[in-house]
C-alpha cells in the first residue's frame, strides 16, 4: 500500500524509483502468494476452503463478485463489482483463451468449471487493478477511430492494454501472469520482441519518460 501510494504522489515525475518500487512489492507479493498457497495446500484440514460467488444487481447491469468462506458461507473479501458489458466481454476473452471443451457430459461439466474459474480470475483481476486506481489513467483512443484505420492498417494489437478495456483481442498487458487466460500476449517488454510480425501496433504507454525512452 505504501509503494502504491508513493507511485500516485509522484505521477507526473521523472523520478522511476516510485515505479520501481511498486514492481518489486508486487513481484514479493505474487512471491508470498505463491508460497502461502503451497503452504495452504499442504494443510486443507485446518485452512477455510474459498470460492467468489457471482450475483447480480436489481435491474441485472451490474455483477457483483464476492470472496467467500465456503465453510460458514461468510464474506471474506467485499465484493467487487464491474457493468455486465465488461462481464461479458470477459467471459468471451476467457473461453476463446483461457478454457477448453469436451464431448457430451464432459464437455457441460468443463463448462460449470469454467464458468467457476473464470468468476475466480475475474474478481482477482478487478482487486489488482483496483489497487492501482489512479495511478495514471490516460485517454483511449475511440473504437470508432480503429474501425476506420483497419482497412489501411490492418489487424491491430494493443501494445498497452488490458482485459477491461482492451478493443481486440489480442494485446499486451501488464499482469501477463493473470491475463493470458483473457488473451493476453504478455509484457510489451517481456521477450525484447514482438510475437506478431505483421498487421499494425497501437502504442499508448504511460506517460514515464523512462518508459518512452526505452520504446
Amino acid at each position: 500500500k505504501r509503494a502504491a501510494k508513493a507511485a500516485r504522489k509522484s505521477n507526473g515525475s521523472n523520478d522511476p524509483k516510485p515505479w520501481l518500487n511498486l514492481e518489486a512489492a508486487a513481484e514479493a507479493l505474487r512471491d508470498h502468494a505463491a508460497l502461502t498457497a503451497d503452504k495452504l495446500g499442504e494443510n486443507t484440514n485446518s485452512t477455510p476452503s474459498m470460492c467468489v460467488e457471482k450475483s447480480t444487481s436489481r435491474g441485472g447491469d451490474i455483477i457483483l463478485l464476492t470472496a467467500i468462506n465456503e465453510e460458514t458461507k461468510t464474506p471474506i473479501k467485499p465484493y467487487m463489482s464491474l457493468n455486465k458489458a465488461h462481464y461479458d466481454k470477459l467471459t468471451v476473452l476467457h473461453r476463446r483463451f483461457g478454457g477448453s471443451d469436451g464431448d457430451g457430459g464432459e464437455q457441460k461439466k468443463q463448462q460449470q468449471e469454467n464458468a467457476t474459474k473464470v468468476d475466480s480470475l475475474i474478481f482477482c483481476l478487478l482487486c489488482r487493478y483496483e489497487a492501482l486506481k489512479g495511478v495514471g489513467s490516460q485517454c483511449a483512443v475511440p473504437g470508432a477511430a480503429f474501425d476506420d484505420l483497419k482497412p489501411y492498417l490492418g489487424n491491430t494489437v494493443e501494445c498497452f492494454a488490458s482485459p477491461l478495456n482492451c478493443r481486440f483481442e489480442r494485446y499486451y498487458s501488464a499482469f501477463p501472469g493473470l491475463e493470458y487466460a483473457f488473451g493476453s500476449l504478455g509484457s510489451f517488454f517481456g521477450n525484447g520482441t514482438l510475437e506478431i510480425q505483421e498487421g499494425s501496433f497501437e502504442v499508448n504507454p504511460p506517460f514515464v519518460p523512462e518508459v518512452m525512452a526505452f520504446m
